[in-house]
């Protein structure tokens, strides 16, 4: 790892000021923004294909100046389609262009090594590829970390995550070996703050050093399948691994180390040892929903006021209505506008779990269908290996729509929520294709 310790300090000093310029900023929110027009065209509770290029066209394999192998496969392996499909979530970024960006990066194990990022920009309705890959992965790497001061890739499963105060795309593991499992306790953090217009590959390069990381955590909460959850209210991270997982942890991504590291970790007993759970912060009850559902149709909530109660201290939520065929590795997302988790798994159908009543401890949280009868349009693709969160919700002044990408060479959807305040405009089309 000789050589690495220039750049970092050089690059330190640049991202620093950036977090200080940006936290002590008023952070825009996409919930003062009203949506990009092309929301005007989708139906309350109806899907729409609304990419104009797919993630694939941006593949760095594909690019002569990156892939020093072209046209054969690329030192990093020739699958980008595993950036979607090995067990990878996504994070939404509300600050990132006039209207926010589906950003991911992933693939890890023996699937694929490219630690590049993606953002699909809501704005313009493109993939564009913000970084290049390492272009020499080999492992075992220390903590995941590879020469140049990036991360290392994994299968993120729900432990990916965005940060708005420091506007950062939020990695909460690092791989060190190709071996399954092979997870490090860093957070690796992508500040979308001050990066150059990914149209050029001395830009995308540069991009690179708006990584940051930080301190190992003395408690591992990457074991295969965790969670973790933005908590709105503390402006910190939770996270917890999946089976075999002995902690439950806190991370705070803002204070500065003298190291030229950041964050700060607290440690808790373990809140669930289940793989493939998903989880969503309620900001309205201050509480964490997570799901157990390849083992049972259990909903748990964490009350954050007593983050210390362990596993002993959960609240199992009381279900009613009718639910639909409950599956583990499915999206599941906090909806402001409906006070509800929204859960999707495959196919057209969204549904609800709302809350009944005052108490969300002891009254019953009710199952709702929030797909129209009218909706024509189903999205596609290999979801077998879940979809965790790269299925998201962007929250507008005027509506919510969630998103969600199963596949590098298809589209992006979007399913319009129910329930905004979007202003009457043309009927919309019984349906909105684009590549």
């Amino acid at each position: 790892m000789t050589g690495r310790r220039p750049r970092l300090q050089a690059c330190a000093a640049t991202i620093a000021s950036l977090l200080t310029a940006t936290a002590t900023a008023t952070v825009p929110s996409t919930a003062l923004r009203p949506a990009p027009d092309w929301v005007q065209h989708i139906a309350p509770g109806t899907w729409a294909a609304i990419s104009l290029n797919t993630m694939s066209d941006v593949d760095p394999a594909r690019d002569p100046e990156v892939n020093p192998n072209f046209p054969s496969a690329p030192p990093w392996r020739d699958n980008q389609s595993a950036v979607l499909g090995a067990w990878n979530g996504g994070a939404f970024a509300t600050n990132y262009g006039s209207s926010g960006a589906l950003v991911i990066a992933g693939g890890g194990h023996v699937d694929y090594y490219g630690n590049e990022v993606y953002a699909f920009d809501l704005g313009t309705r493109r993939w564009q590829r913000l970084t290049n890959p390492y272009r020499t992965p080999s492992f075992p790497v220390t903590d995941g970390i590879w020469p140049d001061g990036t991360p290392s890739v994994s299968h993120t499963y729900d432990q990916v995550d965005y940060d708005p105060v420091t506007n950062s795309f939020v990695m909460m593991k690092t791989q060190y070996d190709n071996t399954g499992g092979k997870s490090t306790p860093i957070v690796a953090m992508f500040s979308l703050e001050g990066l150059k217009a990914p149209d050029t590959n001395a830009n995308r390069d540069a991009n690179a050093r708006n990584w940051r990381l930080s301190p190992r955590s003395d408690d591992n909460y990457t074991q295969s399948g965790g969670w973790s959850a933005y908590d709105s209210k503390r402006m910190l991270f939770w996270a917890n691994g999946g089976a075999g997982t002995e902690s439950f942890v806190s991370f705070d991504p803002q204070p500065a180390r003298d190291d030229g590291r950041y964050g700060t970790f607290r440690g808790y007993p373990r809140r669930t040892a289940i793989t493939d759970a998903t989880a969503a912060y309620d900001p309205v009850d201050d509480m964490i929903a997570f799901t157990v559902f390849r083992t049972a149709p259990n909903v748990w909530a964490v009350d954050l006021t007593q983050p210390g109660a362990g596993n002993g201290g959960n609240v199992q939520l009381r279900q009613t209505g009718t639910p639909p065929e409950l599956e583990s590795a499915h999206g599941w997302e906090w909806s402001p506008s409906r006070h509800a988790f929204i859960y999707y798994r495959r196919g057209a159908g969204v549904y609800e779990l709302a809350r009944e009543g005052d108490d969300w401890r002891n009254d019953p949280w009710r199952w709702s269908e929030l797909t129209a009868p009218e909706n024509t349009v189903i999205p596609d693709g290999d979801l077998r290996n879940g979809v965790y969160s790269k299925f998201r919700i962007a929250r507008f002044s005027d509506a919510e729509v969630a998103l969600v990408v199963t596949r590098a060479d298809g589209p992006v959807y979007a399913f319009r929520i129910p329930g905004g305040t979007m202003q009457p405009g043309p009927k919309p089309p019984k349906s909105l294709s684009a590549r």
